[in-house]
């Protein structure tokens, strides 16, 4: 006599089925908030290096430099700042990019990804801005006051409020000659968050940008920082390149 072996019914299977979803369910949010948290602190953190990188550049060079318009991944200026022309920034008009290869940190952001053609988009990757006071070398070192550069006609601002973003400033970005103003930018960085587009007046590339808290009416999930003008200015004039 054969013996039967006894498997699982459907029902016992659906069951099992049914318990595992209710466990697996809670572990999976948590995974997911998890990794949504890894990702924003994961973009701080970079940006506290950008910000750290751009400082050390002009300890060592006296100025800041131009935002990225090269928009060939094959070029060996791609990730290099726009060359001076007449010494100034050539670009101030348009969207620029951090200048990732020149500081040697990372392109993007948590969020971000590789671009591969000439007409890519630009997902992920830090947008940058500088004020064309502190991009400019001084003619002849050793230089001690600012002179705001002809280029440098539009005054910017950051709009500020409270909440998930590293840094809330408001307060003119041109300001010259240097003023007691230390909250104000003299560079102005940005990543466009999980959405991976600029939001908000950030989107707009105008006068004012925006560092709020996070909201999904209007969506706004950038996170701006900025670094103080008064903070450049006084790297600038250790290494007596001011503008006379």
């Amino acid at each position: 006599m054969r013996t039967r072996t006894k498997g699982f019914s459907l029902i016992e299977t659906s069951i099992v089925l049914v318990i595992f979803g209710m466990l697996m369910t809670p572990l999976l949010s948590l995974l997911i908030s998890t990794t949504k948290q890894a990702q924003y602190t994961n973009t701080k953190t970079a940006l506290v290096n950008i910000q750290n990188a751009l400082i050390g550049y002009v300890q060592a060079n006296g100025f800041l430099p131009c935002a990225t318009h090269t928009t060939n991944p094959a070029s060996p200026l791609y990730g290099m700042p726009d060359a001076l022309v007449g010494g100034a920034c050539p670009i101030l008009a348009a969207r620029g990019y951090l200048p990732w290869a020149l500081l040697g940190v990372p392109p993007m952001d948590s969020w971000g990804s590789t671009r591969a053609s000439i007409a890519g988009p630009w997902p992920g990757y830090w947008r940058y801005r500088v004020d064309a006071t502190f991009s400019t070398p001084c003619a002849t070192p050793p230089c001690t006051a600012l002179v705001a550069p002809s280029k440098s006609t539009i005054t910017l601002s950051v709009v500020a409020g409270t909440g998930d973003n590293l840094v809330v400033v408001t307060g003119p970005l041109l300001i010259s000659p240097l003023v007691a103003a230390a909250g104000t930018p003299a560079a102005i960085i940005y990543s466009a968050g999980p959405n991976v587009t600029d939001d908000g007046l950030n989107a707009v590339y105008g006068p004012t940008y925006q560092s709020t808290t996070p909201s999904t009416v209007p969506v706004y999930d950038d996170i701006t920082v900025v670094i103080s003008k008064a903070t450049i200015g006084a790297m600038m004039a250790q290494v007596g390149n001011l503008h006379p």
